[in-house]
């Protein structure tokens, strides 16, 4: 779609824009590279380099279709390949290049999308709950919306993507009016017995959104503090946070919705095992990251991540319609990504099975002899010796 309203536009008079104006995905990307080259030129000493035209082709057209991998996701990769050796070239001929680390990743991996939905549509088709989601664009509008206009508008639930197959609910206090029914969260027993239908019923929240179609996992609070659940339709599994980075995870309803098996155990273990025991899981790390995720979001009463082939975001975007593409959940697909990293310093060859962001941050801060914020963060397995001369390697 983008490409088509590009394209059109390209036909129009510039009005003296010219060479500022990119008319397709890979005219972006040539144009921003040659920005970069000129920072180059400039002395600029470090920079990054954001790559926007996958995630903007997944989220429009999917990376993959019925006949198998979208072409026009594969050139797009195959350009800002290319693009990195025009910028290493530049380097090259400034004499930059010996000194230059390069670090190549991604924000997020991808999923496929072929069905969207809304879950405040969906809960008010269903269970009479009056919904608000905020639209992605908004024209004349401010973005912190006052707890007033829910109160104004009757509300019950709200809902706010992150990415978009994830979603956060924010659901009324049942006992509370006015603005104070926003301010107080409601309890677990409250989400387990929630007034619908102007209070004529109640209907158990957790179990109505677990049991809608699009729904993979639904996350949230325990009763007991320092306590989170994770809730599928086969079964729930509770994650006990402790001091120091160090969680344990069991199943106590059902099967165990993550999939651990042995690992499920109810153990209390550092955030470093659990990456070290579940990288190659359906959904790696995620007991630390479901941990720091509700204790970072208090107040998001649910926590809904999209099943394979969902998304949250029906009729969200006004330019682009319905997504193709999505990520923000917990699957390995939507959060693996690649990492390369190359330069003086870096082992040449050496392969890094698993690895934090943080892991990722640390590591580049040791390189630039800054001091790493956590000093067990840092990918030495990926650096030369430190008695060895330093010389370019590559590390995936």
């Amino acid at each position: 779609m983008l490409d088509g309203v590009l394209q059109v536009f390209n036909t129009l008079p510039k009005f003296g824009l010219g060479e500022d104006v990119a008319t397709n995905h890979a005219d972006v990307e040539r144009k921003l590279v040659r920005q970069a080259i000129a920072g180059l030129a400039a002395g600029e000493r470090i920079q990054v380099i954001v790559f926007a035209s996958p995630d903007n082709i997944n989220h429009l057209e999917g990376f993959q279709t019925d006949e198998g991998d979208n072409l026009h996701y594969v050139r797009q990769l195959a350009v800002i390949d290319s693009l990195i050796g025009v910028y290493r070239d530049a380097s090259r001929a400034l004499g930059t290049e010996d000194d230059r680390l390069y670090l190549v990743t991604s924000d997020h991996g991808l999923t496929r999308v072929t069905n969207n939905v809304s879950l405040v549509g969906t809960l008010e088709a269903r269970y009479g709950l009056r919904g608000d989601r905020d639209m992605a664009v908004r024209k004349r509008e401010r973005f912190d919306k006052p707890l007033q206009d829910y109160v104004d508008a009757d509300i019950d639930v709200v809902q706010a993507l992150q990415g978009n197959t994830m979603s956060f609910l924010y659901f009324r206090n049942p006992h509370l009016t006015g603005i104070e029914a926003w301010q107080m969260a409601p309890s677990a027993q409250d989400l387990a017995d929630y007034p619908i239908r102007d209070g004529s019923e109640t209907v158990n929240l957790v179990d109505a959104v677990v049991r809608l179609e699009s729904t993979e996992l639904v996350l949230h609070k325990s009763a007991h503090a320092g306590r989170y659940l994770v809730s599928s339709r086969d079964g729930t599994g509770e994650i006990v946070a402790f001091d120091h980075e160090v969680y344990s995870y069991s199943v106590v309803a059902g099967s165990d919705p993550l999939g651990y098996g042995t690992v499920a155990d109810g153990v209390p273990r550092h955030e470093d095992d659990w990456l070290r025991l579940t990288y190659l899981e359906p959904y790696p790390y995620a007991v630390p990251l479901i941990g720091r995720l509700l204790t970072a979001h208090p107040d998001a009463d649910l926590v809904v991540t999209a099943r394979p082939g969902y998304d949250h975001g029906l009729d969200f975007e006004i330019l682009v319609g319905n997504y193709r593409g999505g990520h923000g959940g917990l699957e390995a697909a939507q959060l693996v990504v690649p990492f390369i990293l190359a330069g003086p310093g870096v082992r040449s060859g050496e392969t890094i099975p698993y690895a934090r962001p943080e892991d990722i941050g640390n590591t580049l801060l040791h390189l630039l002899d800054v001091p790493p914020l956590e000093s067990a963060g840092v990918l030495h397995a990926a650096l030369v010796d430190t008695a060895r001369t330093p010389h370019e390697g590559i590390a995936r």
